[in-house]
């Protein structure tokens, strides 16, 4: 094992080649990342990219999503766990919270999204997280949970969540 700091801040734990393929284990800000490294003939590559560019997907994306339908992953980048998470949050809390960079535990096989509330201010505080089951994609988080983050986020906010009629939650002035 060898441990090479790099000068974009990411330190390489590992680095392991084998045949045509190149294996990196990448630490970033305490997240563990595993990013390969293939050689592919040029019209496969060609092939690829024009199927990606037909997706409306950068070529990481498709490769990406290809890789996690294979391995039944329902979510299996960062990218789409906070989508998913927005989506969960956006009913009840419209565009008072926000989320941040999610975190996989590959123990679990759970993504755990940080919510902030949505505030110019960029070291807010998380005021609370969605949970999400990479294999699935379910959400874990109970949607009573909101109500709390909406809680907590109010200060920040200058607002104060009023349940409504149909169960989703509003600012009202304090």
């Amino acid at each position: 094992m060898r441990v090479k700091k790099l000068d974009n801040g990411f330190s390489r734990d590992y680095t392991i080649q084998q045949g045509e393929a190149q294996v990196y284990a990448v630490r970033r800000g305490g997240v563990l990342t595993t990013e390969i490294v293939i050689k592919l003939p040029e019209p496969v590559y060609e092939r690829l990219k024009q199927q990606a560019r037909e997706a409306h997907l950068s070529l990481s994306g498709l490769l990406a999503r290809r890789i996690n339908r294979e391995l039944g992953s329902a979510v299996g980048t960062a990218q789409q766990a906070r989508q998913r998470a927005l989506r969960f949050l956006r009913p009840h809390a419209r565009l008072l919270l926000r989320t941040g960079e999610p975190t996989f535990n590959s123990e679990t096989e759970q993504w755990h999204v940080p919510v902030r509330p949505n505030v110019r201010q960029r070291e807010v505080k998380p005021v609370g997280e969605v949970c999400l089951a990479a294999p699935t994609g379910q959400i874990l988080t109970l949607p009573t949970a909101i109500a709390e983050m909406l809680k907590l986020a109010a200060p920040y906010l200058g607002t104060k969540p009023l349940p409504s009629e149909e169960g989703n939650y509003s600012a009202g002035s304090t």
